[in-house]
This record gives C-alpha cells, structure tokens and sequence, in this order.
C-alpha cells in the first residue's frame, strides 16, 4: 500500500462489485513505481494476539536476485519498513509474506504475484506531500521548451507549449475539427494526455496525473461556480473568481452564478 494513503480497496474482500480489472485476476498486490510501499495484510486481524511481525519480500520475476524486504508490525506502524522500487509499469514480482509469533514461530505463510502500476487518483484526494510533487512536475512542462525539457528529462519530454500547438492543429482544419467532432475526440485527447504524463513521468516517476471528478464539485463545493472547485486554489492551478457582475457590451448587467 502506497504510503499515506488507505488500502486499495481492490484487494479488500468488501471491495465493490465494479473493482473487476482482468490484469489484476492473477495478482494479490499491486507495486506503485518508485514510491514508498507498506505491507497491508488482510490476514493480520486473524492472529491479532499473538502475532509479533510481518517479513514480506518480493524478488522480480524476470530476475530473482532482485528482491526487496520489509517488515510490518500491526500493533506500532512506527516500527514498519517500506520498500521503493523503480519498476515499470507491468513488471512482475513474487510476493512472499510469513506471519510471525513472538517466539518468531511461522503462524503462516503466502506467496503470489504483485504487479507494477500507476494507480490514478482524484486530485483531491491526493495527499499533501503526492500534489505538491505532480504540481512541480507540470511545472517543468511550461517551465521549458522541448529542445530544453528533452535535454534535461530525455527525448520523449515534449512541452506545455507544443502540447498546446498540437490541440490547435488538429482543431484547425478547414474540413472539420479533427480533435472534438465525432470518434476522434476520445482517442486525441487520450493520446495527448499521455504525451502529457510520459513527459511529467519523466520529471518525476514516482506521480500520476490525477484525474478530476466535477460531478463532487456541486456536492462538497458550496454552490455550482466552477471557481470555486479544488482545481482552482493556490496549492493547484490558480484561482479565477470571478467578478459580482458580468456586463455586455451593451451595459446590461448578468449577476454571476
């Protein structure tokens, strides 16, 4: 489990019906590269009084003698080890988790496989220190050009700027607006959201761009003003309140909201 964050709720057995991902049917844990992971058994309730400690380790499956340890206590987290892994998305690891007494006697032992992947979260629910890093890394992305970006990121670093060009080039055409009209504007705006997150990927690997759930706007925002939406804050992307008053160049007035 990603630290600071709850178990994913994937792997809970009250998991809801709709958590069904065929690339996880064979798996018991999922690894997020490059961030710190604790151990979260489900077991651990079971032997509650006499368990002492976890000893988890997981070895790549492609090469065994890569392998990271660690330890969770259920009774003082504070006494828990993570581990970090710089893995790729898809990369596979075998998972073996022993349950120990205080006598260090093996209670029970599992093994299975665990899977490297970005786990995509709301933005509001990404933890302080989760938000303060994938902001920074969008910030590279209008902070530089692409000639610069690719010099200090790799060659697939494209910037805000070119991203933006290539919106307007396929919106542009005299024929039709191949970015929005039709089946094209699922597939477009896909590609380039992941030209957008390989090139933050390449600032810092261990964030995922968050995706944003409007619809909580109109029932944790007060009223339905989208300026008001976490989106717009100081810690995000700026705010943008609006004026009291909207007037048309004709001097009518339109109240805002």
């Amino acid at each position: 489990n990603r630290d600071g964050y709850s178990p994913n709720q994937y792997f809970l057995d009250d998991a809801p019906d709709y958590f069904s991902y065929a690339i996880l049917a064979h798996s018991i844990a999922v690894i997020e590269p490059y961030a710190d992971m604790y151990l979260y058994p489900k077991e651990a309730a079971y032997y509650s009084d006499d368990l002492f400690y976890y000893h988890y380790r997981l070895c790549s499956v492609d090469d065994p003698t890569d392998c990271y340890s660690g330890l969770y206590f259920p009774d003082d987290s504070s006494k828990s080890t993570s581990v970090n892994i710089q893995c790729s998305p898809h990369d596979k690891y075998t998972l073996t988790v022993n349950a120990l007494s205080n006598e260090r006697e093996v209670l029970s032992s599992k093994s299975g496989l665990a899977k490297c992947l970005y786990v995509r979260r709301e933005i509001r629910d990404l933890n302080e220190k989760d938000l303060d890093a994938t902001m920074t890394a969008m910030h590279e992305l209008w902070a530089y050009d692409s000639e610069v970006g690719k010099g200090l990121y790799g060659e697939d670093f494209i910037s805000a700027k070119n991203l933006l060009e290539m919106h307007y080039f396929q919106a542009s055409w005299r024929d039709t607006d191949h970015s929005h009209e039709g089946l094209a504007f699922l597939s477009h705006h896909l590609q380039m959201t992941n030209f957008f997150e390989d090139s933050v990927q390449l600032v810092d690997p261990s964030v995922t761009v968050p995706y944003w759930d409007y619809t909580r706007d109109s029932t944790e925002v007060t009223g339905l003003d989208v300026s008001y939406s976490p989106m717009y804050t100081n810690k995000t992307f700026g705010t943008i309140q609006p004026p009291k008053q909207w007037k048309y160049s004709n001097g009518d007035t339109v109240l805002s909201g």
